[in-house]
Formats: C-alpha cells, sequence, structure tokens
C-alpha cells in the first residue's frame, strides 16, 4: 500500500439474533442445536443456535433507533421459523452481543439471548436446517472436540459457559443478575487464535506470542482451549 492510499473500510455488520433455548433434563441444562445445510447458506455443515439476521418487520415493530428491540422482535421470530417454537420477546434474556472481525466479507453484529424453551415437538424448517438435537454443553463439546460437530466461535464459547449448569432456571437467573458480554472478534492466522479485548494481542497482532493477559479462544488444533486472564 503507497502511503497516499488508506485500507479499504470495513463491511457494515448486518444486526441479528439469536437465540440459546434452555430445558432441564435427567443429565442437567440442555440446549438445542441445529445443523444448517452442508452446501449453502451461512455456517453451512454447522451446528448452531436459532437465529438470523434482523429484517424490516422487526424493525417496524420496534420503537425507531432501537436496535436492540429490533434484535428481540427478529430472536423470537427466526426461533418460531426455523423450529416452530414459540419464544415471547419478554422471555428473552440478554446474554451477550457479538461483532466478527472487520476482515470477514460478510458481518452480522449479533445478540445472544437464554430463553426457557417451551415444551412443544421441534418441527424443523427444511430451507434452514437438516437435523436437531437437544445435548449437554459438555457433550456438544466433546463432539466438536473429537470431530463428530462443527462450530463456530460464539457458539463454542456460549456452550463452554454453560458447563456444569444446575437447571436452565439456573441459566436464567445468572445472565439476569449480570451485564451482557460484550466479544468484538480480531482473528490471527498464525497462530490460528480469535482475541478479544483484554488479550495482549487485541489490537496489537504482532504481540500474538507475547507473554500478558489473556482473552482468546486458540483454534490451532482440537480440542479448542478458551483463554482468559482473571
Amino acid at each position: 500500500m503507497r502511503p497516499s492510499e488508506s485500507p479499504e473500510p470495513a463491511t457494515p455488520a448486518e444486526p441479528a439474533a439469536t437465540v440459546i433455548l434452555l430445558r432441564d433434563s435427567a443429565r442437567g441444562v440442555e440446549v438445542l442445536l441445529l445443523e444448517r445445510p452442508h452446501h449453502r447458506g451461512s455456517f453451512a455443515g454447522a451446528w448452531v443456535f436459532p437465529g438470523g439476521r434482523v429484517d424490516p418487520e422487526d424493525a417496524a415493530l420496534s420503537a425507531p433507533g432501537d436496535d436492540q428491540a429490533a434484535a428481540r422482535q427478529a430472536a423470537a421470530r427466526e426461533t418460531l421459523e426455523e423450529t416452530g417454537l414459540t419464544v415471547t420477546v419478554d422471555a428473552l434474556v440478554t446474554v451477550a452481543r457479538w461483532t466478527p472481525s472487520e476482515t470477514q466479507a460478510r458481518r452480522f453484529q449479533t445478540w445472544f439471548y437464554y430463553a426457557k424453551a417451551p415444551g412443544d415437538p421441534v418441527v424443523l424448517n427444511p430451507d434452514e436446517s437438516v437435523d436437531h438435537i437437544w445435548i449437554s454443553p459438555a457433550e456438544a463439546l466433546d463432539r466438536h472436540a473429537s470431530g463428530r460437530f462443527r462450530l463456530a466461535p460464539p457458539t463454542w464459547v456460549s456452550l463452554s459457559a454453560l458447563v456444569g449448569t444446575s437447571s436452565a432456571e439456573d441459566a436464567l437467573a445468572r445472565a439476569r443478575a449480570a451485564d451482557p458480554e460484550y466479544f468484538a472478534s480480531r482473528f490471527h492466522a498464525d497462530p490460528l487464535v480469535v482475541v478479544w479485548e483484554g488479550d495482549v494481542s487485541f489490537g496489537a497482532p504482532e504481540l500474538v506470542d507475547a507473554e500478558g493477559p489473556r482473552h482468546r479462544l486458540d483454534m490451532t488444533g482440537l480440542p479448542w482451549r478458551y483463554q482468559r486472564s482473571s
């Protein structure tokens, strides 16, 4: 790049929403994961939580400029469209907001919510998903570690946060009592890690191997390792 040139601006992040549906079982809390089609669409072949982008109709149902209200509408709508399960906007508990790296070609800034799952059966939209499973967070991570599941980093970190949770109500209560977390991702290719604010190399990629505080997901091999300094 010549000195007179400036970097290409990042692609604007589209607003989106995701719902982590929780239910109790004899094995502890379980979450609903959907398997995306393997050869098309976003996150092809990955296991994901229900969700999708915020549409104009979602914004129309919200106060002007209230981005999270629109995201809540999208979360409830997408859950119904993808699973046949009805969750109300008021039942959603905000957990996090994920903003992808500026290097990604298509970017979704996504609000993540917890909600207690209704007892109705899951009815998949075949255009969106090819399979589904109710599974404990620990088992989902084990399947990823063995190569049987493909997970995106936000899904992996969200599952990790739920490992050991005793019940759906416990997870909801903890989320209500805490502030949402904000994850603005930065990817490093060598080593393959994604870092967030609080990591020694956040905003300073030349320090990726340096000693210092950590807030990163190490994806150099399976199993992935989440490192976060206290």
